[in-house]
Parts: structure tokens; C-alpha cells; sequence
């Protein structure tokens, strides 16, 4: 597949709260009735053959101040394919509601059939579980040595930790494996330029495991849904997303 190719799920919502989860992933959230119009980048999360797009909606009361300029209530879902910088696309499955239409329909499901794609992530051979005591508190040492190199400027082990995600996310966004690790070293620039650097212990208790992708995947996160591995330096603060996959029985950091 053309390296460029984007796979973009596009949500135009007004008076609807809604929940959209992609091959079991969550990939976006809008729990208010706020109106708003999101594009969110499906290609880490694409593979080869049947895709599943799968949202769940909720009527919301408009805030106050959109109301006037807001009209009624309404919804669009479209999964659309085009390629990084053109405004040509494809739209492979679509919805649409207003609320003079019926009441807001409770779900909407589509399957998105991709030919060539990035290939096979390593996620998809993993197999599906509830991570158990064992598994936890190997994905938390993991988190917690990912912890320490950022903290100490250890940017070879954060490398390391991050080798697998980097070269997915490269092939995912068409980036050589160089950019994807320079991306990533740039996303804690400003944090290791700080002469005092700070990141959070790991506090075992508010920690989460969020099961993805049908238990392939596993977000680590706090009790709130945010990402569990947080720092300062001077007003720097960072907070780092992870979700970790089991490859040939090690955690990894895949996405």
C-alpha cells in the first residue's frame, strides 16, 4: 500500500454523546453533548481483511452557550481513505441522523473490508486475555523501567522500550524507523531539557488495565482513563499513553 494512505474515522456530533471503538480499540470519546467535529487517524489499528468500526451514542443536553448557533441535535460517521496532504478520499462506510429523523439510534456498526494494508502488527498474533497477577506486575516493572529512563535521560533504554512501537507506528504513518524514534525523542525534548526532571512513582493501586482489542492490546492507565506514567520538570509536564501487547511471552510497548 502507498505509504501516504490514511484511514481516518470523521465524527461531526452536536447533542450526542458518543463512544467509537475500531477492531475493539477505543479510538475516540465525546461524553458531552458539546458539539464538535473530530478526525481521528485509524492506521495504527488497520489490518488486512475485515474491519470492524463500532460506536455507541447517547442523547446529551447542548451547553447553553452552543445553543443558539448549535441547530438540532445531529450526528455524522464517516470512514474515510485518502492520502497525507491531498483532499481526495474515499468514504468506505458512513451515517447520518438528525434528531427530526427519530430518536437517537443506540449504536451504529460497520465492517470495512482492507485489501493491502501496513501488514501484520504484532498485537494481532497475540493472544486474547485478562492480564492475571503474574501478567501485571511484569507490564508494571516494564512501565516502571520506561519510568526511570525518562527520568534519568536514559534515551538508549527508552529506545529500546519503545523499538517495537516505532517501527509499527513507522510503517503505520509512512515514516522511515529514524523519524518514528526522532518523533518520539522530540516528544520528550523539552521535558529532558530540564535540569530537574521528575516522574511520578508508580502508584500500583490507581493503576488500571484497560483490555483492548479484544485482550491483545492493554492500555495502562489511572482510575480517571489517563495515561498512568506522568512527569514535571520546571513547567514542563508530560504524560505518556501506553499499551503494551505479549509477544512470545514479553510485554511489549506496542502502541
Amino acid at each position: 500500500m502507498d505509504p501516504e494512505t490514511l484511514f481516518v474515522l470523521e465524527i461531526r456530533s452536536v447533542g450526542a454523546a458518543v463512544r467509537a471503538r475500531w477492531n475493539e480499540v477505543a479510538v475516540y470519546a465525546n461524553p458531552s453533548g458539546a458539539g464538535r467535529i473530530a478526525q481521528t487517524k485509524l492506521n495504527p489499528y488497520v489490518v488486512e481483511g475485515e474491519n470492524e468500526a463500532v460506536l455507541v451514542f447517547r442523547a446529551a443536553e447542548i451547553p447553553p452557550e452552543q445553543r443558539e448557533n448549535s441547530g438540532q441535535p445531529s450526528l455524522r460517521v464517516r470512514v474515510i481513505q485518502g492520502r497525507m496532504g491531498e483532499e481526495a478520499q474515499s468514504v468506505l462506510a458512513e451515517m447520518e441522523w438528525k434528531s427530526d429523523q427519530g430518536p437517537l439510534p443506540a449504536a451504529w456498526r460497520a465492517s470495512v473490508r482492507v485489501g493491502e494494508a501496513f501488514g501484520r502488527w504484532s498485537w494481532e498474533a497475540a493472544p486474547r486475555l485478562a492480564p492475571n497477577t503474574a501478567d501485571r506486575a511484569a507490564i508494571l516493572s516494564l512501565i516502571d523501567r520506561l519510568r526511570a529512563a525518562l527520568e534519568t535521560t536514559d534515551t538508549a533504554t527508552v529506545n529500546e522500550i519503545f523499538a517495537l512501537k516505532n517501527e509499527e507506528m513507522a510503517r503505520a504513518l509512512g515514516l522511515t524507523a529514524a523519524d518514528a524514534s526522532a518523533a518520539m525523542e522530540q516528544f520528550f525534548a523539552a521535558f529532558w531539557a530540564q535540569p530537574v526532571r521528575r516522574m511520578e512513582p508508580l502508584d500500583d493501586g490507581r493503576i488500571e488495565l484497560a483490555v483492548q482489542a479484544g485482550g491483545r492490546l492493554v492500555a495502562v492507565v489511572d482510575r480517571e482513563g489517563g495515561p498512568a506514567l506522568r512527569g514535571a520538570a520546571g513547567n514542563v509536564r508530560i504524560a505518556v499513553p501506553v499499551m503494551v501487547t505479549r509477544v512470545q511471552r514479553r510485554w511489549l510497548i506496542a502502541r
